[in-house]
C-alpha cells in the first residue's frame, strides 16, 4: 500500500505519531525486530496480544534467549520482551527501517462493529466500572462512575463526539490506528481468520510458521474478546457503519490488495 503522504527523512516518526494520536501511542503499538526485519503495528481488539506474544517468543528463541511468560501482564512488558518500540530503535533508525523494503511491515484489523462491541464489553459495562477507559470516558462526559451506559448510548456518543472517538486507541478508526495511508504495508491480516493469516506472514518472516502463544489457553484470558455474543440492533449497526465508514472502505481495499 503506497503512502499518500510525502515525508522527508527524519519526519516519518512525527507523522505517524500525529496520525495515531500521540508519540506514546506510536511507541506502545510498534513492535520491531532489527534481527529479523519485522515491524508489527498492533491494533487493540484485533488479535493484538496473541500476535505480540507469538512474535516475541519466536524472536527470543532465535537469539537463544528463551522467553517464559509467568502471567498475562508480561506479554506487554518491554522489559522482558525482545521486540522494540520506535523510541527504543531511535528516531533516525526508525525512519530508515520504515522505508526499507527489506523490512516486513504488517498489522491486523477487525470488523469495526465487532471491534467496537468487544471494546465496550471489556471496558464500559458495570462489571468493568473501574477500568481506565471507562473512567476517562465518564469523566469526559460528566457521568457518575456508578452509572450505566448502554451500548446504543455509547454508539450515539461515538457518532456525535469526535473527542470520544479519538480519546483512546480503542475507539479511534483503525485506519488511523495502523496509519494505513502512510505505512507501506506488506500485509494486513484479518482478526476474523487470524490463524491462517498469521501463519502466512510468520512464514514469510521466519521462513516457516512459528508456534502460537495463545493467552486464552495459557492464562484463560481472551483480551480481544474474539467471539462477542451480543447482537447489535440494525439501527445501531448502521450508525457504526457511518461512524467508521473509512474503516469499512479500508477493509475493502485490504481484501483486494492482500486477500484477493
Amino acid at each position: 500500500m503506497k503512502s499518500s503522504t510525502n515525508t522527508s527523512a527524519g519526519r516519518m516518526l512525527k507523522v505517524l505519531a500525529d496520525t495515531m494520536g500521540s508519540r506514546a501511542c506510536l511507541n506502545f503499538h510498534t513492535h520491531i525486530s532489527l534481527e529479523t526485519g519485522l515491524i508489527f503495528f498492533s491494533n487493540p481488539f484485533a488479535s493484538s496480544a496473541i500476535t505480540k506474544a507469538s512474535l516475541n517468543m519466536a524472536v527470543a528463541s532465535l537469539s537463544d534467549q528463551p522467553l517464559t511468560y509467568k502471567n498475562f501482564g508480561q506479554i506487554g512488558s518491554r522489559q522482558i520482551n525482545p521486540l522494540l518500540s520506535a523510541s527504543q530503535v531511535g528516531e533516525s533508525e526508525f525512519d530508515n527501517i520504515l522505508e526499507d523494503p527489506d523490512y516486513i511491515k504488517f498489522a491486523f484489523v477487525r470488523n469495526p462493529v465487532s471491534r467496537c462491541l468487544a471494546g465496550y464489553s471489556a471496558h464500559l459495562t458495570g462489571n468493568t466500572r473501574y477500568s481506565d477507559p471507562r473512567k476517562k470516558l465518564f469523566e469526559l462526559i460528566g457521568l457518575d462512575i456508578e452509572a450505566n451506559l448502554a451500548f446504543d448510548d455509547f454508539v450515539e456518543l461515538l457518532a456525535l463526539e469526535a473527542e470520544v472517538r479519538n480519546m483512546i486507541s480503542l475507539w479511534q478508526p483503525q485506519r488511523s490506528q495502523i496509519a494505513f495511508d502512510i505505512v507501506e504495508y506488506d500485509f494486513v491480516g484479518r482478526h476474523e481468520h487470524w490463524n491462517s493469516d498469521f501463519s502466512r506472514i510468520s512464514a514469510e518472516i521466519f521462513g516457516d510458521s512459528i508456534p502460537v502463544f495463545d493467552p486464552k489457553f495459557e492464562f484463560n484470558r481472551d483480551p480481544d474478546l474474539t467471539k462477542v455474543s451480543a447482537e447489535v440492533p440494525g439501527k445501531t449497526k448502521r450508525k457504526l457503519e457511518h461512524v467508521y465508514a473509512s474503516d469499512f472502505e479500508m477493509l475493502e481495499e485490504i481484501e483486494k490488495v492482500f486477500h484477493g
